[in-house]
């Protein structure tokens, strides 16, 4: 996660600790971290396979030009 969404979430934690006390779970600043490092992970993973399925469309693709070029059948 990078920090410009890190430490705004931190300190917001640490201002619902100081105002509800050590013992206060800060509830809010929590999820909103954990949804949004949640997300991030599901989105990497996504672009990751749709990258890896492109260069392997690419790499078939370049791979069959030349037989088809030399009047041959593509596979």
């Amino acid at each position: 996660m990078s920090w410009g969404i890190a430490v705004p979430l931190l300190v917001t934690g640490d201002t619902y600790a100081a105002q509800w006390g050590a013992g206060h779970p800060p509830g809010a600043a929590a999820a909103i971290e954990g949804l949004l490092s949640t997300g991030v992970l599901i989105l990497a993973a996504v672009l990751i396979a749709f990258d890896l399925m492109r260069m392997r469309l690419v790499a078939t693709e370049s791979a069959a030009q030349p037989v088809a070029m030399a009047g041959g059948v593509a596979a």
